[in-house]
C-alpha cells in the first residue's frame, strides 16, 4: 500500500508508474499502450497545471469533446483519473523525466535506452494541400509543433540543436530563432544568446545560406526550453527572385550526454513562384434605353498560372442573361444564377474566354420601367495556385504564394427612359399683400421629345387666374378650372409658353382676408410614367387691421363682476386643465384654483365616479383630445352665484390597469355654476342639461 509522502521522497521516476497502472486497469489489450502514454504526459500535465489550470483543464475539456471513439477522448479521461489521485494525496515525483503537451494525440515511447526523443507534430491538411502556417514578419516556423522527451537528462548542457539543410540550400535561404520575449514560457534571443522565460539557455551561430544553424546549450537548458526553442526556428528567403524547387531541412538535439544524439527529423519547404492576379478587361461605358435589352461584349479574362477561374458579373436594377450555348464555352451547369442581377461562371480560363468572346455573350435588361445609372461589376477569382507535385504536409515560400487572387473591374450602364420627362423652370419665392393680385412671371417650359402637355397649377389659400387671350397662346377651351384654386390647361409647348411669357400670365389672389404662406404647385405631364413637379413658395403679408370696439355682456354680483367672455374662459381653462387633474400627477392644486363646492367634492375628493380619488385608487386616468367650451345665451346672476349656459365637446379616453383602454365622446350643454371665492371666480358645479353625468 502507497502512502503519502513529500515530494522529495518521489525522486525516483519509476515510482510514479503505480498511478498510469491504476488508471489503465481496465483497458484491455489496449492497456499496455495506453500506461505508456499516461506515464509521458501525467507528470508535465501536472507541472503545467500548477502553471496554469484553467489552460490544462481547457485542453482536457476539448480532448474529451472528441468523437467517442477518438483516443483523445480516452487519454482525456485517464488523465483526469490521474490528475484526481494526485489531488487526494497522491503525489507523483515529476523527476527527470518530462514531456511536453501538443495539441493534438502523440504516444511517447519512455525508454531509458533512448535517452532523447524528437516527435514529430502531428498536421491536419486539406487534401492536395499543404500546410501553410500563420507568416510573421521574420519568416516561417518550421515545426511548431514538435515534442521533445527526455527520461534521465535534467538538462542539455554542453548538447547542441542543429538545424540544416540537406537537400537544395541556396545562398538566399534563412534559418533563424524567433524572438518571442522573455516573459515565461518565451524563447528570447538577444544577439547571439537565447533565453528561455528570460534565464539564458545558450547560444547560437550561423543560419545564413547553406551553413548549419547550431544553438550549444548550457546548464539551464531544460528538454522544456529545448522543446520551446525547435518550436521558434523560422525559414525564409531573403531574395526577390528565389530559386524556386524544395528545400530539406533537418533537426538533430544531442543532450550532452553518451549515446545522447536523437534521431533526424526533416521538413520540407518548397518555395514557389508566387501565385499571379487573374487580369480582366471589361469594355466602356454602356447606354441603353428603358426596358431594351444591352448587348455587352468586349469582356475578357487571362491568368498566368491558374486555369480555373470563378467569375461573377453583378448589376444593381436589372437582370443578367449569359450565353449557355457557345461552342467550346461554358454550359448551363457551369452558370449559376443566370437571369438573375447576379450571375456567377465557373470554369476554365478558355472556356470563360469563350463564352465571353461571343458578340452576345451578356445581355443586361434593366427592371420593368426602369431608368436611370446602373452599373456591372465584374469579379474574377482563380481560388489560389494549384499544388500539384507538392507534398501535403510540407511548408511553402513565401507564405502567402498559394493563396487567391482576385480583380475587379466595373462598367456603367445608363438606361435612358423612353419618354424624356418635361423640364420646367419656375421663380423663386415672391411676395405680395393681403387683398391683393400677384402677377406670377417667370415660368416656362420645355420637352425634348413630345410637344403637347397638359399643366396643372394649385395653390391652397386663394384662386388662380390663367389669361385666355394671348396671342398664339391659350385660348379659353384650352383651360379648366380658370379663377378658383385649381387651373389645369392643354396645349402644344408653343401656346403653353406663349401664355406663361405674357405680362399678366398667371394671377393669384388670396382668400379674403388671409395672410400667411401659400404654395403655387405647378405640374407637368407629358403623357409619360413621370411628370414633373415645380413649387413656387408665396407669402402674403398682412394689412394694417383698425381697432374694433365691441360690447359683450356683464353681470355684478355684490362688488364683484364678470363678463360672459371671461365665464367661457374659465371653463375652457378648467377643460384644458384636466389633463394634469385627471392623469399624472393628478394636480389637485391646480384642481383648487379652478374648483370649489360641489363641483370640487365631485370631481376630486369623492369616492366614486371618475374622480381623483377614484381614479388613484383603481391605477386609471382619462387622457384628451380636443375639448371646447362655446357660450349659449343664458348669462344671469342668481343670488351670490352667476349661472351661465356653454356646449362642451371633448375627446377622452379611459384607461384602467388590466383593461382596455375606452374611447369616448362627450358632447353636452351645461349650465356652469360660478362662485367667487377670496376674489378669484372659479366653477362651483356643473349641471348637464340634456343628459346624466359629465
Amino acid at each position: 500500500m502507497l502512502k503519502k509522502r513529500s515530494s522529495s521522497q518521489w525522486l525516483n521516476p519509476y515510482i510514479s508508474l503505480f498511478v498510469p497502472w491504476l488508471v489503465t486497469l481496465r483497458k484491455g489489450s489496449d492497456r499496455k499502450l495506453y500506461q505508456t502514454i499516461i506515464r509521458g504526459l501525467l507528470p508535465e500535465t501536472l507541472n503545467q497545471r500548477k502553471i496554469d489550470t484553467d489552460a490544462v483543464n481547457f485542453l482536457l475539456l476539448r480532448w474529451d469533446r472528441s468523437d467517442s471513439k477518438s483516443d483523445l477522448k480516452t487519454v482525456s479521461e485517464l488523465l483526469n483519473s490521474g490528475i484526481k489521485l494526485v489531488d487526494r494525496g497522491w503525489l507523483i515525483g515529476l523527476g527527470s523525466g518530462a514531456v511536453l503537451i501538443f495539441a493534438g494525440f502523440i504516444a511517447i515511447n519512455i525508454s531509458n535506452s533512448v535517452p532523447i526523443t524528437i516527435d514529430a507534430p502531428q498536421t491536419l491538411s486539406s487534401p492536395g494541400n499543404p500546410l501553410s502556417p500563420s507568416p510573421d514578419n521574420t519568416g516561417i516556423l518550421v515545426l511548431p509543433g514538435v515534442n521533445v522527451s527526455d527520461m534521465d537528462s535534467p538538462n542539455f548542457n554542453t548538447g547542441q540543436l542543429t538545424v540544416s539543410f540537406t537537400a537544395n540550400g541556396t545562398p538566399d535561404d534563412r534559418l533563424s530563432i524567433r524572438d518571442r520575449g522573455k516573459n515565461p514560457g518565451e524563447i528570447g534571443v538577444d544577439g547571439n544568446n537565447i533565453t528561455y522565460g528570460g534565464i539564458a539557455i545558450g547560444n547560437f551561430q550561423g543560419g545564413d545560406g547553406t551553413a548549419p544553424l547550431t544553438v550549444t546549450f548550457n546548464d539551464k537548458s531544460t528538454p522544456e526550453a529545448a522543446q520551446a526553442l525547435m518550436r521558434s526556428i523560422l525559414y525564409k528567403n531573403i531574395s526577390n527572385s528565389p530559386n524556386v524547387g524544395s528545400r530539406t531541412v533537418q533537426f538533430q538535439l544531442n543532450d550532452g550526454g553518451e549515446n545522447g544524439t536523437s534521431k533526424a527529423i526533416a521538413q520540407i519547404i518548397n518555395v514557389i513562384a508566387e501565385n499571379q492576379d487573374p487580369v480582366l478587361t471589361v469594355p466602356n461605358n454602356k447606354i441603353v434605353k428603358e426596358n431594351a435589352n444591352l448587348i455587352i461584349s468586349g469582356i475578357s479574362i487571362s491568368d498566368s498560372d491558374s486555369q480555373n477561374i470563378t467569375m461573377t458579373l453583378g448589376v444593381t436594377n436589372g437582370i443578367l442573361t449569359v450565353k449557355t450555348d457557345v461552342a467550346q464555352g461554358l454550359t448551363a451547369n457551369d452558370i449559376i444564377g443566370n437571369q438573375t442581377k447576379t450571375v456567377t461562371l465557373k470554369g476554365t480560363v478558355s472556356q470563360i474566354k469563350t463564352t465571353l468572346a461571343n458578340t452576345a455573350a451578356v445581355t443586361y435588361l434593366g427592371n420593368q420601367d426602369f431608368s436611370g445609372n446602373d452599373s456591372l461589376t465584374v469579379t474574377a477569382n482563380d481560388g489560389g495556385k494549384t499544388t500539384a507535385g507538392i507534398p501535403k504536409k510540407s511548408l511553402v515560400w513565401p507564405p502567402d504564394a498559394l493563396k487567391n487572387k482576385t480583380d475587379k473591374k466595373s462598367l456603367n450602364i445608363t438606361v435612358t427612359p423612353l419618354n424624356a420627362p418635361p423640364v420646367v423652370t419656375v421663380p423663386d419665392r415672391t411676395t405680395t399683400k393681403e387683398n391683393t393680385n400677384l402677377t406670377i412671371g417667370g415660368i416656362s417650359i420645355s420637352d425634348p421629345d413630345t410637344q403637347n402637355l397638359t399643366v396643372t397649377m394649385n395653390v391652397t389659400n386663394g384662386i388662380l387666374t390663367v389669361p385666355a387671350n394671348v396671342v398664339q397662346g391659350l385660348t379659353a377651351s384650352n383651360i379648366s378650372g380658370n379663377k378658383t384654386k385649381t387651373v389645369t390647361f392643354k396645349g402644344t409647348i408653343a401656346q403653353i409658353n406663349a401664355t406663361l411669357a405674357d405680362a399678366a400670365a398667371v394671377i393669384y389672389r388670396g382668400n379674403k382676408d388671409f395672410s400667411g404662406n401659400d404654395s403655387l404647385n405647378i405640374t407637368v405631364n407629358d403623357g409619360g410614367k413621370k411628370p414633373e413637379s415645380k413649387t413656387i413658395n408665396i407669402t402674403v403679408n398682412a394689412l394694417n387691421k383698425p381697432p374694433q370696439l365691441t360690447v359683450t355682456n356683464v353681470v355684478t354680483v355684490g362688488q364683484n363682476t364678470i363678463t360672459q367672455t371671461e365665464a367661457v374662459n374659465l371653463i375652457n381653462t378648467y377643460l384644458q386643465a384636466k389633463a394634469r387633474i385627471f392623469a399624472p400627477p393628478f394636480d389637485r392644486q391646480l384642481a383648487d384654483s379652478l374648483l370649489t363646492g360641489k363641483a370640487y367634492e365631485d370631481r376630486i375628493s369623492s369616492p366614486e365616479g371618475g374622480s381623483v380619488n377614484y381614479l388613484q385608487r383603481n391605477n386609471a386616468y382619462y387622457q384628451y383630445g380636443l375639448r371646447q367650451a362655446k357660450s349659449l345665451e343664458k348669462f344671469s346672476v342668481d343670488g351670490e352665484l352667476v349661472q351661465i349656459d356653454v356646449h362642451i365637446y371633448e375627446e377622452l379616453t379611459y384607461y384602467e390597469l388590466g383593461k382596455p383602454p375606452s374611447p369616448q365622446t362627450n358632447q353636452k350643454n351645461y349650465r356652469v355654476i360660478l362662485q367667487q371665492k377670496n376674489g378669484t371666480w372659479k366653477i362651483a358645479e356643473l349641471k348637464p342639461q340634456n343628459a346624466d353625468g359629465e
